[in-house]
């Protein structure tokens, strides 16, 4: 039938009822494509009604059910009608592909040419009842775990150098050359780690580059229209290190019934993920690839950091090396350093009331952005609300800086009518070089705030002296995401320096202390390959696409969400036995959905929420800052609270009194009494999707 132009409907094509989340736009398919699944579909069934043995379409079926937590009535109907196959066929595909999983593990990790990485999760069963075996109160504790191929030219001599690294451990009392931890020497070696060499004068460093890059993108997206097309020739800042692109290759482990925050607990997860692979002490089990001389790559948050360090330290005086886990190598997940990151900005900007008097400060600002939240966000905030908050601020911080000196250099007062006159791009690379050398603390120069703390107050700007100090540390997290996104390690490293330092002066002191010992690590105990291997496994590519790497504990975070919420079955189903069962099978139902939502045109489908458009509110909000000037030099103008300088307070404070964790058994018994020593948030899907990887 032809279409009908008076309603402009093709009848050649089928709309969805429901709009697609993210435009809000219909989601179209040709009515050729729907006749051939529908054909196709008709067809597979009659085939199986033929012989039950021709069931491919049913199998591929009964999956995606079982996997979308389908009710088990309408599974049987289905299968009766034809569509899957029978519900005892699905859970025996499920036993089999669960054991073909476990080869498979065995399989990666008897290379020993992998890495590990895991964390724990809890969850409560919707009919938990106290039994003798299980006393509590209904919360479960979980650990799952991930098997990571390592890449990048990674062999196995490069990994045989675990007697050199016990040879180095400050805990081998017969070393001959031990390496203790020096807080002030790993800080130096981060100062120096990634040296720029010799600028000309009047050029940006670094960290100045890459700010005059952010201004310059924050113009395009979120200023006047006309300039959007700018945005497609705006170069990406120089690399420091970045990691070679290749598409991760990873095998969940199966998840384990343990409570991580205890250290003995930990233990048994090394040893319950060594079991998995078919790796350990050869001399005791000839069925297992022996690990004696290797090293084996470990990621987790800082609890398992601290934890494992905790195991190394109980197991220090064990006779052989696989007792001692003398092999082992932690890293921290960046993940969590940046969740640490931007709970550092919260404890400056927000946790302390007097930072929030001031009519231009974030929180100020926050409610100008949120004026019916801004009360919750003070104080209880998550981990998704901060990172949207923090780039929300520093956008509407930056386009002010814009107005300000655009109207300063050509007298005209909004960007609109400015960028009406076409500025020619090196006319717009000066505007961003003066807003980072004269608007942001941290440059040459009038941006130096001691500096300016020596002057008369009557020449000063308090109040702008605080807004400098605020920009630039969001340009730090700014920074921090951009580089992690990138896969540039190299600038990533280069950011630990200020951020540890900020840590420490917010109170964050695992957080700085755990991470200079990685450092400590990595530059003074590990070989050159090595080095380079731990390094380039910090940041993995699940999707082989530029500018989507993650971070390792972000994997897991996800894996955590996949096993618990979207794959661990509902109600009845809701299990331990299911979750531990098909643990091993969270990619291949991921697989599955993506199969069908391919061969059945269902794009679109999404957990996320699109971003909103934040042009009027950002309007709105300039407006406002126009007459608060919170960029504007205003002689003599005070501050109802001057911030300190938490960088110079943080390093300060970690030369003079590094607080080193205590030795030995007291350590020990700190961390089984206090598990959580730096408080970690539960993480939802909203939160994990500020990365935007959420099937």
């Amino acid at each position: 039938m032809p279409s009908d132009p008076q309603d402009g409907r093709d009848d050649d094509v089928i709309e969805d009822e429901e709009p697609r989340m993210g435009d809000g736009r219909p989601h179209r398919v040709k009515r050729s494509e729907v006749v051939r699944i529908r054909a196709t579909t008709v067809i597979s069934m009659l085939i199986q009604g033929q012989d039950q043995r021709a069931n491919s379409f049913q199998s591929v079926m009964g999956m995606f059910f079982h996997a979308a937590n389908t009710p088990e009535k309408v599974i049987k109907t289905l299968s009766h009608v034809g569509i899957c196959i029978s519900l005892t066929s699905i859970h025996r595909a499920v036993r089999s592909l669960s054991a073909k999983a476990e080869e498979r593990i065995r399989e990666l990790g008897q290379t020993r040419l992998v890495s590990y990485a895991y964390n724990n999760f809890e969850l409560i069963l919707p009919s938990t009842k106290p039994t003798a075996e299980r006393p509590g109160d209904g919360l479960l504790h979980m650990v799952s775990g991930l098997l990571l191929r390592l890449e990048h030219g990674a062999t196995l001599e490069d990994l045989r150098c675990s007697d050199l690294l016990w040879d180095r451990n400050e805990l081998n009392v017969h070393a001959s050359d031990p390496r203790p931890f020096d807080a002030h020497k790993t800080l130096l070696r981060l100062a120096t780690m990634y040296p720029e060499g010799t600028r000309a004068p009047n050029q940006l460093s670094r960290r100045g580059q890459f700010r005059a890059y952010h201004c310059m993108k924050i113009l395009f997206l979120h200023g006047p229209a006309c300039l959007r097309d700018r945005l497609e020739g705006l170069a990406d800042p120089e690399d420091v290190e970045k990691i070679p692109l290749v598409k991760l290759d990873q095998t969940p482990l199966r998840t384990m019934e343990l409570n991580q925050s205890k250290v003995s607990e930990n233990l048994r997860a090394l040893e319950m993920m060594y079991k998995q692979a078919g790796i350990g002490d050869s001399s005791k089990n000839a069925d297992l690839v022996d690990i004696s001389e290797y090293v084996t790559v470990v990621h987790g948050d800082l609890g398992t950091f601290q934890k494992v360090i905790a195991v190394l330290r109980r197991r220090s005086e064990e006779l052989t090396a696989c007792n001692r886990f003398q092999g082992v190598v932690c890293v921290p997940g960046l993940f969590h350093f940046k969740m640490a990151a931007s709970d550092g900005i919260w404890r400056i900007y927000a946790n302390d009331a007097k930072a929030r008097v001031d009519e231009t400060s974030f929180m100020k600002i926050a409610h100008m952005l949120r004026p019916k939240e801004s009360s919750m966000l003070a104080n209880n905030a998550k981990f998704r609300q901060q990172h949207d908050l923090i780039k929300d601020i520093s956008t509407v911080l930056l386009l002010n800086a814009w107005q300000v000196e655009v109207e300063r250099r050509t007298g005209i007062t909004t960007l609109d009518a400015w960028a009406a006159t076409k500025p020619t791009t090196e006319d717009i690379q000066k505007i961003a070089r003066t807003i980072v050398t004269e608007y942001i603390e941290g440059g040459p120069g009038a941006t130096s705030l001691e500096k300016m703390s020596g002057e008369d107050d009557s020449k000063r700007d308090k109040a702008r002296e605080n807004n400098m100090q605020l920009l630039s540390t969001l340009l730090l997290y700014e920074e921090l995401s951009y580089a992690m996104n990138a896969g540039d390690i190299g600038r990533v490293l280069t950011l630990f320096s200020p951020w540890i330092k900020i840590f420490r002066a917010v109170g964050k002191t695992n957080y700085a202390n755990y991470t200079l010992r990685f450092v400590h690590a990595l530059e003074f105990i590990y070989t050159d390959r090595l080095r380079e291997i731990v390094k380039y496994s910090m940041l993995v590519n699940p999707t082989g696409k530029p500018g989507a790497y993650r971070a390792v504990d972000w994997m897991v975070e996800l894996l955590n969400l996949y096993e618990k919420v979207v794959y661990g079955g509902e109600g009845s189903n809701f299990t331990i036995k299911r979750i531990k069962e098909e643990s091993v099978l969270v990619l291949i139902y991921r697989n599955s959905h993506s199969n069908v939502e391919t061969n059945f045109k269902l794009p679109g489908l999404t957990t996320t929420h699109g971003d909103p458009d934040m042009t009027t509110t950002f309007a709105s909000v300039l407006e406002r800052l126009r007459d608060l000037h919170p960029n504007k030099f205003v002689a003599g103008r005070r501050s109802a609270y001057m911030m300190p300088h938490y960088i110079s307070k943080g390093g300060s404070m970690l030369v003079e009194d590094p607080e080193r964790e205590r030795e030995g058994a007291e350590a020990e018994a700190e961390l089984e009494e206090r598990p959580e020593l730096d408080e970690e948030q539960n993480l939802d899907a909203d939160d994990l999707s500020v990365e935007t990887f959420i099937g």
